[in-house]
C-alpha cells in the first residue's frame, strides 16, 4: 500500500515536470507568446518570465521559471489553451526533442511502477489467448483455402458448361438473326412499295385541297366586296344607335339623380314626421297615462263621495227611524193619556 503511495507520488511529481516543460517549450514559439490566450491568463509571473527569456536575463531565469512553475501548478487547463494557438514549426526543436524524451522516459517509469506481478501473469495469459485463437484462425484459414480450392474447381467446370452452353446459344442465335434479317429486307421492300402509293395519293389530295381553298379564298374576297356596302350602312345605324343611346343614357341618369333627390328628401321628411309621430305618441301615451291617473283619483273621489253618502243615508235613516219610533212611542203614550182623561171626565160626568 505504501508503495503504491510512493509510486503515485513519483508518477504525481513527473507529470508536473513533464507539463511544466510543455509549458515552457510552447512558450519557445513566437506564435503562442503573441496570442490573446497568453494576455488572458493576466498573470504576473508570466509576463515576469516572458520578459526575462525575451531579454536573455540568464540570472534572473531561474527564479522567474520557478514562479512560472509554482503559478503553473493553479492552473489545471493553461497547456491545453496555449497548445491551441501555438504554431510547431516556430517552436525551439532543442527543446520540443527535450519534451519528448521526457516523455518517453515518464512511459517507461509509469510502466515500470504500474505494472506488477498479478499485471505480468495477465500478460502471459492474455498472449496464450491469442496465441490460441492464431492457432484456430490459421485451421481455419487452411480449411477455406481447401474449401476455396474445392470451390475453384467446381467454378472451372460450370465455366466450361457455361462457354459450351453460349457457343450452341451463339450458333443458333446467327441462325435466328439471318432469318430475322430476310425478314426485315422484304418488309422494308414492302413498305417502301406503300410509302410511294401513299406519297402520290397524298400529292393529288394536296394540290386538290390547295385548289379547294384558292376557290374559297376567292369567294370570300368577293362575298366581303358584296357586302361592304351593306356593312357601311349597318355601321353608321349602330354609331347613330350608339349616340341616341348615349343622349338616353345621359337623360336617364338625369332623371335618375332626380329621382333620387326626391327620394332623399323624402326619406329625410318621412323620418321628420315619423320623429314628430313618434314624440306625438309619447305625448299621448303620456296624456293617456294621466288622464287614466284622473280617471283612477276621480273614481276613487266618486266612490269615497259615495261611501260617505251611503253613510249618512244610514245615519239618517238611523235618525228617522229613531225619530219616527219615538212619534209613535209619543202618539201612543199621547193617546194612552187621552183616552185615561176621557175616561176620566165621563166618570165625574156620570157622577155629576
Amino acid at each position: 500500500m505504501n508503495c503504491n503511495l510512493e509510486s503515485g507520488r513519483v508518477l504525481a511529481a513527473v507529470d508536473d515536470t513533464y507539463d511544466e516543460l510543455l509549458f515552457l517549450s510552447l512558450l519557445t514559439s513566437a506564435s503562442s507568446r503573441a496570442s490573446s490566450a497568453v494576455s488572458n491568463f493576466g498573470s504576473e509571473d508570466l509576463r515576469s518570465f516572458l520578459r526575462t527569456y525575451t531579454e536573455g536575463d540568464t540570472h534572473a531565469l531561474p527564479k522567474a521559471t520557478l514562479r512560472l512553475c509554482a503559478w503553473l501548478g493553479t492552473q489545471k487547463d493553461a497547456c491545453a489553451k496555449l497548445v491551441a494557438v501555438t504554431d510547431d514549426d516556430t517552436t525551439c526543436p532543442e527543446f520540443a526533442e527535450l519534451v519528448l524524451s521526457f516523455g518517453d522516459a515518464r512511459e517507461r517509469l509509469t510502466s515500470k511502477l504500474t505494472k506488477t506481478a498479478e499485471h505480468d501473469a495477465r500478460v502471459a495469459e492474455a498472449f496464450e489467448k491469442v496465441l490460441d485463437r492464431e492457432t484456430k484462425l490459421t485451421e481455419e484459414k487452411v480449411a477455406l483455402a481447401n474449401q476455396l480450392a474445392l470451390e475453384t474447381t467446381e467454378r472451372e467446370r460450370k465455366m466450361k458448361l457455361v462457354n459450351e452452353h453460349e457457343r450452341k446459344v451463339s450458333s443458333l442465335l446467327a441462325v435466328i438473326v439471318g432469318d430475322a434479317r430476310d425478314e426485315v429486307r422484304g418488309f422494308q421492300n414492302l413498305t417502301n412499295a406503300n410509302d410511294d402509293d401513299q406519297n402520290g395519293q397524298f400529292e393529288l389530295q394536296k394540290e386538290e385541297l390547295t385548289q379547294g381553298l384558292t376557290d374559297l379564298k376567292q369567294s370570300l374576297t368577293k362575298l366581303r366586296e358584296d357586302h361592304k356596302t351593306s356593312e357601311t350602312v349597318l355601321r353608321k345605324k349602330v354609331s347613330d344607335d350608339e349616340k341616341k343611346l348615349k343622349v338616353k343614357l345621359e337623360a336617364y341618369d338625369g332623371e335618375v339623380c332626380s329621382i333620387a333627390k326626391d327620394l332623399e328628401e323624402a326619406a329625410n321628411a318621412y323620418e321628420t314626421v315619423s320623429k314628430s309621430i313618434s314624440d306625438m305618441q309619447r305625448d299621448t301615451e303620456t296624456m293617456c297615462l294621466e288622464r287614466e291617473r284622473e280617471d283612477g283619483m276621480q273614481k276613487k273621489r266618486q266612490a269615497n263621495a259615495l261611501a260617505r253618502r251611503e253613510k249618512i243615508l244610514d245615519k239618517a235613516a238611523a235618525v228617522i227611524q229613531l225619530a219616527w219610533k219615538t212619534h209613535k212611542e209619543n202618539a201612543a203614550r199621547d193617546k194612552a193619556r187621552g183616552d185615561e182623561k176621557g175616561k176620566k171626565g165621563k166618570k165625574g160626568k156620570k157622577k155629576g
